[in-house]
C-alpha cells in the first residue's frame, strides 16, 4: 500500500509482473495518481478521494511507471520486474 500525502516524494515500489499496487489517501485531501511515463491502465489518471479511500492497479507488463499527484506533487515510481526475475 502506498500512502498519498503531501511530502510523500520519491516512493519506489517494486513488484512482480501481475502484481497489484494500492494507493491510499491518508489525509483529508483528494489525491490523484497521474502517470508521467508509460501507463499501466487505460486511464491516464487514477482518482483517490480523501478519507482513507484506496484504489488498486494491476501491473501486467514489466517496466518503470512514474506517477505524481496532480494536486500536491507527491511522486513515485512502480518498478515491475520481468517475469521470472
Amino acid at each position: 500500500m502506498v500512502d498519498l500525502h503531501p511530502g510523500a516524494n520519491g516512493v519506489l515500489t517494486t513488484i512482480r509482473t501481475g502484481g497489484i499496487v494500492a494507493w491510499r489517501s491518508v489525509d483529508a485531501m483528494h489525491h490523484t495518481v497521474t502517470w508521467s511515463s508509460s501507463t499501466p491502465i487505460a486511464l491516464d489518471e487514477l482518482d483517490v478521494p480523501e478519507g482513507g479511500t484506496s484504489k488498486e492497479v494491476k501491473f501486467t507488463g514489466p517496466g518503470n511507471y512514474k506517477y505524481s499527484c496532480s494536486f500536491h506533487g507527491e511522486n513515485g515510481t512502480v518498478h515491475v520486474l520481468v517475469p521470472g526475475s
